[in-house]
C-alpha cells in the first residue's frame, strides 16, 4: 500500500521545490520557463495519483481523475517544446509562429485526451470493471496515445542529442546526460506496460515516478555543466542591485540571466524578452554606433569569444554604455560569458563640455598670444622712441656741438692755434659727456641681476660711468653693509639712483652728486643731493612718480626737497625684514 504514496509523493516534492527554485529566479529564460511548465505537469500528475488512489472513481475522484490525465497527455508535447527552446530551434524563434507552432504540435495529444474522458460512452480507450472498481484492460485508443506520447518524448531525445552531437564539450555532456535519463526512464514505463505487470499494480501509475529519474539527471547537468545556471540565491540578488547592466550568457548563446539595471537600460531599444544572446548582439550592431573594440566585443556575444573586450556602445547621441565582455572558463572549458554595460552617459557628456570648454580657452589663450605679440612690439616701440628721444636729446646735441666745434678749428688753425688748442679741449670735454650720456642711456634699459652682483657694487659700476660725463659722484656707505637684501629691495633702491643721476645730469646741470648709505637691522635709509638747479615746487614726473610707487609698495617713505634756487635732494626710508 505504502508504494502507491511513497513514489508520486517523492516526485512530487521534488517538482514542487524545483518550481519554487526556479520560480524565485527574477529574470528567467525561454529554458527555465519551460522546465517549470513541465515540472508542474509532473507535480499535477504525482498529486493526482495520490488522490486518485484515495478516492479511486468516486464522483469526486473522476474530476480528480480528469485533471490528473492532463499531464499524462500533454507531457510529450511540452517535452517535445522543452527541446525545442534547449536547442533555440527555429520553430520558436520566430516571435510571429511561435504559439501557432505550439498550437499544432499539442493539438493530437488535446484530441486523445478528449477520447480519454468520453470513454464511458464508447470504451475506445480503456476497459474498465465496475464491479471490481478497476481497470481490466486497455483500448486502442490508450496505445495511440502511448505510441503519440513517444512520438513526442523520442523526437525531442533526437534533437537535443544532435544538438549535442554539435556543441561544445560541456554542452554535449549534458545533452547525453539529459537524453540517457530521459531514455531510461522511458524503457521503464514500457516495459511495465508490455510485461503486465500493470495488470497486477494497475491500481499504480509508475510514469511521474520514473521521470523522477529524468529530474535528477537535469539536476546533475545543472550542478556540473551549468545546466538552467543555478545561481546562487545571494547572487542574482547583488546582481540586481548594481548600477551596471549585466547579462550572463551561457554556452548555447542564450541570455540565462540579466539584472534590472540591463533591462531599464534596453528595453525601449530592443525588447528584451523576446531576444536570445544572438538576436541582441545583432540588434545592437543594427541600431547602435560602437567603437572598434565596442564592436568586437558586441560580436563576442553572439560567437563566444575566448577573451576579454572593452568598447564603447551609443545608444543615441546622448546615451553612452562602456562594454565589458569577459569569457568564464571551468578548467579550460568554455563556459559563456558575463557582459556588463556601464552607464557613462553623464562621463561623455562632461568630457565634451570640457572639450567645449578647452576649446574655447584655446581660443581665447591665441587670442591672448596675439594682444601679447601686439603688447610687446608697442613697449619695444616705446623703448626704440624713448632711447632715440635720450640719444637725440643728449647725444645728438653734444655731437652737434662737437662737429661745429671741430668745424671752428679746421677753419681757425693756421691763423690762430692757441684758441684752436681751447676748442679742442672743449671739443674733448663735450666728446666725454656725450659718452658719458649714451653709456647712462644703455644703463637706462638694462637691469642688473643682483644674484651675480651685489646691490653696491652694481651701483658702483654705474657710478664710474656716469663720471664720464664730467659730473663727480661722492658714494658713501654707513652701518651693516653686509645685510642681506632681498631682490625687491635691490631693484627700488637702484632704480632710484639711477633716476637721480639722470635728473641731475639732464635737468640739475650738477657738478657733484652725493649719495649716502645707512644700513641698520631694521632700515635702509638712503640720502641723495646734487649742486644742481634747485626747485621750491618740483613738478612730480614719471620718474619722481615711478619712485614714489616703489618705495610705497615696500611700505617705505620717500621725500624730495630744495634749497631754493640750488641744490636738490632725495630721503628714502626702507623698512627692512628679519
Amino acid at each position: 500500500m505504502w508504494m502507491r504514496y511513497i513514489l508520486p509523493g517523492t516526485n512530487a516534492i521534488v517538482s514542487f521545490i524545483t518550481i519554487i527554485a526556479l520560480l524565485l529566479r527574477k529574470n528567467k529564460n525561454a529554458i527555465e520557463k519551460s522546465y517549470i511548465t513541465l515540472s508542474l505537469f509532473w507535480l499535477n500528475w504525482s498529486v493526482g495519483i495520490i488522490f486518485t488512489v484515495k478516492w479511486g472513481l468516486a464522483p469526486f475522484g473522476e474530476y480528480l481523475y480528469w485533471i490528473k490525465n492532463i499531464s499524462a497527455f500533454a507531457m510529450g508535447p511540452i517535452w517535445l517544446v522543452f527541446s525545442f527552446y534547449y536547442t533555440n530551434s527555429r520553430i520558436i524563434r520566430n516571435n510571429k509562429w511561435r504559439m501557432v507552432n505550439i498550437f499544432f504540435l499539442v493539438v493530437p495529444s488535446l484530441i486523445m485526451y478528449i477520447i480519454s474522458i468520453t470513454n464511458k460512452y464508447h470504451g475506445a480507450f480503456l476497459a474498465y470493471d465496475y464491479a471490481r472498481l478497476r481497470v481490466a484492460g486497455y483500448k486502442w485508443g490508450f496505445w495511440v496515445h502511448m505510441i503519440l506520447q513517444y512520438v513526442y518524448i523520442f523526437a525531442g531525445c533526437y534533437f537535443i542529442w544532435v544538438h549535442g552531437m554539435r556543441s561544445r564539450s560541456y554542452i554535449r555532456k549534458r545533452s547525453f546526460i539529459i537524453v540517457g535519463g530521459t531514455l531510461f526512464s522511458q524503457i521503464i514505463i514500457i516495459a511495465y506496460y508490455l510485461s503486465g505487470i500493470y495488470l497486477i499494480y494497475n491500481d499504480i501509475d509508475i510514469a511521474p515516478s520514473v521521470f523522477l529519474i529524468v529530474m535528477i539527471c537535469i539536476f546533475i547537468a545543472s550542478v556540473k555543466y551549468k545546466f538552467l545556471n543555478l545561481l546562487p540565491m545571494a547572487l542574482p540578488k547583488i546582481m540586481r542591485n548594481l548600477r551596471e547592466g549585466i547579462i550572463i550568457v551561457d554556452l548555447e548563446g542564450k541570455i540565462s540571466s540579466q539584472n534590472t539595471a540591463f533591462y531599464n537600460m534596453f528595453n525601449n531599444f530592443i525588447n528584451i524578452e523576446e531576444v536570445n544572446a544572438k538576436e541582441f548582439s545583432r540588434e545592437l550592431l543594427n541600431k547602435c554606433l560602437c567603437d572598434e573594440n565596442g564592436k568586437k566585443a558586441v560580436k563576442a556575444i553572439r560567437e563566444g569569444g575566448y577573451e576579454g573586450i572593452k568598447g564603447e556602445v551609443a545608444l543615441t547621441s546622448e546615451i553612452y554604455f562602456q562594454i565589458n565582455y569577459q569569457p568564464l572558463f571551468d578548467k579550460n572549458e568554455f563556459m559563456g560569458a558575463v557582459v556588463s554595460f556601464y552607464d557613462i552617459g553623464e562621463h561623455k557628456l562632461l568630457t565634451k563640455q570640457l572639450n567645449e570648454k578647452n576649446n574655447r580657452l584655446l581660443e581665447a589663450n591665441i587670442r591672448l598670444q596675439e594682444h601679447a605679440k601686439v603688447v610687446k612690439e608697442l613697449v619695444i616701440a616705446q623703448e626704440r622712441n624713448k632711447f632715440a628721444s635720450e640719444i637725440h636729446d643728449s647725444v645728438g646735441h653734444s655731437l652737434s656741438v662737437l662737429g661745429a666745434l671741430l668745424e671752428v678749428c679746421r677753419l681757425s688753425f693756421s691763423e690762430k692755434p692757441e684758441q684752436t688748442y681751447k676748442k679742442i679741449e672743449t671739443a674733448l670735454n663735450i666728446s666725454k659727456k656725450a659718452l658719458g650720456e649714451l653709456r647712462l642711456s644703455v644703463s637706462n634699459f638694462t637691469s642688473p641681476s643682483f644674484e651675480r652682483t651685489p646691490l653696491f657694487e652694481s651701483i658702483e659700476s654705474m657710478i664710474h660711468c656716469f663720471e664720464q660725463t664730467g659730473i663727480k659722484v661722492d658714494f658713501t656707505l654707513h652701518g651693516n653693509t653686509i645685510h642681506p637684501l632681498d631682490k625687491e629691495v635691490s631693484n627700488t633702491v637702484f632704480n632710484i639712483c639711477r633716476e637721480a643721476l639722470t635728473n641731475s645730469l639732464k635737468h640739475g646741470n650738477a657738478k657733484t652728486i652725493n649719495i649716502i648709505f645707512n644700513i641698520n637691522n631694521n632700515n635702509l635709509v638712503l640720502f641723495i643731493f646734487d649742486d644742481g638747479k634747485g626747485c621750491s615746487n618740483p613738478l612730480k614726473g614719471i620718474g619722481l612718480s615711478g619712485m614714489e610707487n616703489r618705495v610705497k609698495n615696500l611700505n617705505g617713505s620717500i621725500a624730495f626737497g630744495s634749497g631754493g634756487e640750488t641744490g636738490f635732494s632725495i630721503h628714502v626710508e626702507i623698512p627692512l625684514s628679519d
